[in-house]
């Protein structure tokens, strides 16, 4: 049983790019640990480059 927030919220800033992709896979399952959802603010990201668009494919829409 989780006894954690229902959903964190990432908020995203600048680029998105293959460098970055570990702190956010690691933010990830950091906040997955703890919630039952994550949501994902894009809004101020400006740059994301292949590897980090096939990152966001790759998400879970929901959590089994």
């Amino acid at each position: 049983m989780n006894d954690g927030p229902e959903m964190i919220l990432l908020k995203i800033e600048g680029t998105l790019t293959q460098d970055s992709l570990p702190v956010l896979e690691e933010e990830l399952r950091q906040a997955l640990a703890v919630a039952e959802r994550v949501r994902l603010d894009l809004r101020d990201v400006v740059y994301i480059d292949p590897p980090g668009v096939g990152a966001l494919r790759r998400l879970p829409r929901e959590r089994a």
